[in-house]
């Protein structure tokens, strides 16, 4: 038994999707087991079926997915009443247009690829600060938020 269980401090449970997003590639790394409990969807669809089982804290999506893309998936998610305060990011390789994006899906965040694994960690702490463990504790929060760049080491 870990620690957080023997103290009864519940993991935040996340939802990757995308089988190209690299948190779906290298989720280990990404996510210690004994912090988190992971879900993985291949595709939009299955994404979007899965948070409304599970009701994650942050979903990350890939932008490029088959059957339901990233973007749709995260417009399905903010209009569920039950997910709307779950935060969503994005994970795509163009960032040119990853704001328009953001506004346009009413995504939380969007990150650019390549993720960088040491800085993960610190996004990851902010966002369920900011928009809480376990979807029903979040409360209505400003819809941007500024990190830095995780792209650079």
């Amino acid at each position: 038994m870990n620690t957080k269980q023997a103290t009864g401090v519940k993991k935040s449970r996340v939802l990757v999707a995308g089988a190209n997003n690299p948190l779906f590639i290298g989720s280990a790394a990404f996510f210690p087991a004994e912090d988190y409990d992971v879900f993985f969807a291949r595709d939009g669809c299955q994404a979007y079926g899965l948070a409304k089982q599970i009701l994650p804290s942050i979903v990350f999506l890939d932008r490029s997915m088959p059957v339901l893309d990233g973007e749709e998936c995260c417009r399905l998610i903010k209009g569920e009443e039950r997910l709307k305060a779950t935060c969503v990011v994005l994970v795509t390789e163009d960032a040119d247009s990853k704001f328009r994006q953001a506004r346009h899906t009413k995504a939380d965040m969007v990150i650019c690829k390549p993720l960088n694994q040491q800085r993960f960690p610190d996004l990851l702490s902010d966002l369920l600060e900011k928009y809480g463990r376990n979807t029903g504790e979040a409360q209505e929060q400003e819809m941007f938020i500024e990190l830095p760049n995780l792209n650079k080491t």
